[in-house]
């Protein structure tokens, strides 16, 4: 299974497939009931901003995530 989620809007009422792929010799059968993922369910909250001052001490120095260091 690719390590990479994937996102499903919450108005999708569709089928929900899982894509595999086996790297290794020999069959394997995937039954009815195997565990083969795994879901996260995740609130889909509206983000609230609201204005407000810098702080020029704490302002990042150098972009996103940077320390200034």
């Amino acid at each position: 299974m690719a390590n990479a989620p994937g996102t499903i809007d919450s108005d999708y009422s569709g089928e929900v497939r899982v894509p595999l792929t086996y790297l290794f010799e020999g069959k394997y059968r995937i039954e009815v009931g195997d565990r083969i993922g795994q879901i996260r369910l995740v609130s889909d909250e509206p983000a609230v901003f609201r204005p407000g001052k810098v702080d020029p001490v704490r302002s990042r120095a150098g972009g996103f995530g940077s320390t200034g260091r």
